[in-house]
């Protein structure tokens, strides 16, 4: 990112291992609501008292401090900023990199206001992009998911051939990815199925 023209700032629910990586050149923000019991109180004290969580409060402030022209949200399973998009006006852009099961995640209504208000869609797949045409989303770009392929792997590892016992003339698929249902993990088996021997 060209940081003359831009100023990015980051939030994230959790402290995830990548944000570390991100800190020194990007203001980081994080609930801390996994790191800290006060934190968790305060949470539910507020959404009862309130109707208002503890996330949705520190994010109205660093909307009001920094006042972005844009929000970028890194996924369609995010129901806690929808209050917070449709408080502050603000244009976003959601990326999904989700199948439809996880629709299930948040309501209807929700999935609705981001299909219908968000500036631009992503998907991560062209299933995902005709999904999202589907429920009705008009502006709708595939990008790919990102791998560091200098990390990845070698198919062609003898090392790794002998560990699990794979012929020479094998062909090899490798997946990156948390192993969940929500991100297609289940549908390996069909892949296996339909990959010609």
């Amino acid at each position: 990112i060209d940081k003359n023209r831009y100023a990015p700032i980051v939030y994230s629910e959790k402290k995830w291992p990548l944000i570390n990586e991100l800190q020194p050149a990007v203001p980081v923000f994080s609930s801390g609501l996994e790191s800290s019991r006060l934190n968790r109180i305060s949470d539910k004290i507020s959404r009862r008292t309130f109707n208002t969580s503890y996330s949705e409060k520190q994010l109205l402030q660093i909307i009001k401090k920094y006042q972005p022209d844009l929000i970028y949200v890194n996924t369609i399973v995010a129901a806690n900023i929808i209050p917070v998009l449709k408080k502050v006006k603000i244009p976003f852009v959601v990326h999904c990199h989700e199948l439809t099961s996880s629709y299930q995640s948040i309501s209807a209504d929700d999935l609705d206001f981001f299909v219908q208000k968000s500036k631009l869609m992503i998907g991560c797949s062209e299933e995902v992009c005709h999904q999202l045409t589907i429920l009705g989303a008009a502006n709708v770009a595939l990008v790919y998911e990102a791998i560091d392929t200098d990390r990845a792997v070698n198919s062609g590892s003898k090392a790794l051939r002998s560990k699990w016992s794979i012929p020479d003339d094998a062909s090899i698929w490798l997946m990156a990815g948390f192993r969940h249902y929500r991100k297609g993990f289940d549908f390996i088996p069909e892949i296996a199925k339909n990959i010609s021997h």
